[in-house]
């Protein structure tokens, strides 16, 4: 009791920031599971926090009790009250202005994403979505003009349609009048879909502007935004010479990779790079950072100590909030800032306490941020990390125990540099093993996806990254002799090499989709995982170990698991119905049925990821109508399909050879249906058997029947203007009306 009593004393004293980041994360989580009316989970958090109050007055001497208590209790109504304020919608914010809240309206808007380079880099379109701040807005043109404040998200029409027209986005700082109407974000389809309102909400948006025509109006720019446009300028031009000479490929991932300009990449080399487990270097974070950092410590040290460390922070700001100031950059920027601040004022304080402080403070400043999946990579790894240093300093003395007797002056120089490389391979493997099982976590909560390879992937792939930019910083010293010399070829190297080592981990040990596993079990997990890096006594070890492993275990077998999946997607932007099967047993059979538009088909992607499903055996489409095919290319991009079935005549649409396109680059078995709109499939998994038969009017039916499962599907029209779905399982038979905007997840 003692020795854990003077643990907890000891740790507290340490590390202060704790009962603030315990307290803020108390308030804000207790403000929005009683509003959203999970009283569940709810009632769980004050449990946990009576426990918390518990552990404190049980462990800690008398006279500190009541200053911990306090600062818990405190903190904790900071956070409901930050919780309570960003909820809250001002009486200047555009979104209370607006009489309902799909509506069109004018609005005069100053662009500010800074992560757009705009017309200064030729090889670097615009994206077709931006963000701006509305300054004024009104209903009509008889109106007169309301001022107005708050962030909105802006969507252009696609290239395709204003190629021929003045409607794309202006540069940083520019002023427009635009013409459009505000939607609402999509929110989330089903229980575990992305949320893209909440994702918004996150980065300070609540409405979605869109733009159908645009005036650019010439004003003088407040001096904080002019200042901002000096320094993107520069950035600018900096990334043209830096590119000059390379592949437009090379191009666009030195964009994305030192300067957060994202929007370059295309779909297929996201997908690669997130499926080898490396997405994470285009994160501006603590790497790139770092290594700014490292650079410009190396630079300035003719710069007198104390304001050396109180001016690397400036530039480093600059540099983040270039990049577009995601959470895990701001986090490296606070982290390294507290660091220099203290250092030049000769204070100490522990790592940990640092995240602890950082984390604290952008809560404070926007407690939604805690819901976005960028917050918690970046504080969970980085905390993660922190902890596990101490153990892994003790694991390797305990490899080069032996050594610690030899004195330094008999040993040999060949041993250092040996003993030196092997510190270095086991640090690297260590950390990116620890940053995986600890992201490894997150990454299921949000897209069930889970990586392998990406422990060795990362290992190899990171010296890449850290040359890369020292040959950066090296080319950027040499720019003023840019018309003789030059690093770029060597950087493209290095690029080259990038792509090469992603796309061998993403084929050979890339990402798998597991079915997504309860808030619980996440938190059992990173429970555990903090036992296992921390544990000092054997037992302890051995325990939390054998519960990882039994808990990564489980996971896989839950598919196993698993019952039927019938899923019915009906509503949004088509009035054609979209119908998911997923057998059960992880057996085969899993069909999509009309993926129709855009949206749609991420929501069917996500039900399938969060099923674990990681390939679909039959798409189908009943129709070469836009509602049935438009958004299929997604589907054929990001997971394997087998069978892909077409009604005739596919040449009468451009969305089915588009989707046909699609379907020929990913392999698949293709089958165009007979002139009697009817197919017979004997599979080449030779036992099931399936059959598909189109009647008019838009109705169909659909037999697949296995060893295993038994399922009937038609789609009819019952009365006059309405359609019903009916689905017919061994056990039970169901009709659904195409009225609903909903998804019906049913298990039998």
């Amino acid at each position: 009791m003692k020795q854990g009593r003077l643990h907890i004393a000891t740790f507290l004293c340490l590390n202060p920031a704790v009962l603030i980041l315990a307290g803020l994360l108390n308030g804000i989580l207790f403000y929005f599971f009683f509003r959203d009316g999970a009283l569940l989970l709810g009632c769980s958090l004050s449990i946990f926090s009576i426990f918390i109050l518990f552990l404190l007055m049980k462990f800690l001497h008398s006279d500190n009790t009541v200053k911990a208590v306090a600062k818990f209790a405190t903190f904790s109504l900071v956070g409901w009250l930050v919780a309570f304020s960003s909820c809250r919608v001002s009486m200047r914010s555009y979104s209370a202005m607006l009489p309902r809240s799909n509506c069109a309206a004018e609005i005069k808007v100053r662009f500010n994403d800074t992560t757009d380079p705009g017309d200064d880099v030729e090889w670097l379109s615009h994206p077709n979505s931006i963000t701006a701040d509305v300054l004024e807005l009104r209903i009509s043109q008889n109106d007169k003009w309301q001022q107005s404040s708050g962030s909105v998200l802006l969507k252009f029409p696609h290239k395709r349609k204003f190629a021929s027209s003045n409607i794309t986005p202006l540069n940083y700082g520019d002023t427009a009048i635009l013409q459009g109407a505000f939607f609402e974000p999509d929110g989330a389809v089903f229980q575990g879909d992305f949320d893209y309102k909440l994702y918004l909400k996150t980065k300070g948006i609540s409405k979605i502007y869109h733009v159908s025509s645009l005036k650019k109006i010439n004003t003088e720019p407040p001096m904080h935004i002019y200042f901002m446009q000096s320094v993107l300028g520069f950035r600018n031009k900096l990334m043209c010479m830096m590119t000059d000479g390379m592949a437009i490929a090379n191009r666009k991932i030195l964009a994305a990779l030192m300067f957060g300009c994202r929007y370059g990449l295309d779909y297929k080399s996201r997908r690669t790079f997130l499926q080898s487990g490396v997405i994470h270097i285009f994160a501006i974070s603590g790497l790139h950072v770092g290594m700014i950092a490292l650079a410009l410590f190396m630079l300035l040290r003719w710069v007198p100590f104390r304001l050396r460390y109180l001016i690397v922070p400036c530039f480093l700001a600059i540099y983040v909030i270039t990049t577009g100031m995601h959470a895990s950059a701001m986090r490296a920027l606070l982290m390294i800032s507290v660091w220099s601040f203290m250092k030049a004022f000769l204070f100490r304080t522990s790592a940990l306490n640092i995240v602890f402080l950082t984390a604290s403070f952008l809560l404070i400043l926007n407690p939604m941020s805690l819901f976005g999946a960028g917050f918690q990579f970046s504080f969970v790894i980085a905390g993660f990390l922190v902890f596990a240093w101490g153990s892994v300093n003790e694991w390797l003395l305990l490899m080069h125990e032996r050594s610690l007797w030899i004195p330094r002056n008999c040993s040999k120089f060949r041993s250092h540099v040996v003993t030196h490389l092997k510190n270095l391979t086991f640090n690297s493997l260590a950390t990116s093993s620890i940053a995986w099982l600890s992201g490894s976590a997150i990454l299921l909560a949000h897209r069930s996806l889970f990586i392998p390879g990406a422990v060795v992937t990362n290992f190899i792939i990171i010296p890449f990254v850290w040359m890369l930019f020292l040959v950066a910083v090296f080319d950027i010293l040499l720019l003023p002799f840019y018309k003789l010399f030059t690093l770029n070829p060597v950087m493209e190297f290095f690029l080259n090499t990038i792509t090469v080592i992603s796309t061998a981990g993403a084929e050979w040990g890339g990402g798998m989709n597991i079915l997504s596993p309860p808030w619980y079990l996440i938190v059992i997990f990173f429970a555990t995982l903090l036992l296992f890096l921390t544990a000092r006594r054997k037992m302890i070890f051995l325990g939390s170990s054998i519960l990882l492993i039994f808990l990564c275990l489980s996971l896989f077998m839950a598919k196993k698991l698993q019952q039927q999946q019938i899923a019915l997607f009906n509503g949004g932007e088509s009035q054609e119905p979209a119908v998911v099967f997923i057998p059960p047993n992880d057996s085969f059979g899993v069909t999509v049925i009309n993926p129709g538009p855009n949206r749609r088909a991420k929501s069917i992607l996500s039900f399938l990821f969060k099923n674990g499903v990681n390939s679909v055996d039959y798409l189908i489409f009943s129709e070469n109508r836009k509602s049935c095919c438009e958004a299929a290319w997604l589907l054929l991009s990001s997971i394997e399909v087998k069978h892909i079935i077409f009604p005739s005549e596919v040449n009468r649409s451009r969305y089915a050879k588009f989707a046909m396109k699609k379907a020929l680059e990913s392999g698949g078995h293709i089958i165009i249906q007979d002139k009697d709109m009817s197919a017979d499939i004997l599979s080449a998994y030779r036992s099931p058997l399936f059959k598909f038969t189109i009647k008019p009017n838009s109705n169909y039916q659909f037999d697949l029947k296995t060893p295993i499962w038994n399922v009937e599907l038609s789609r009819s029209e019952i009365m006059q203007g309405e359609k019903a779905i009916t689905i017919i399982t061994p056990s039970k038979k169901r009709t659904f009306l195409l009225k609903n905007t909903s998804i019906l997840s049913l298990q039998d």
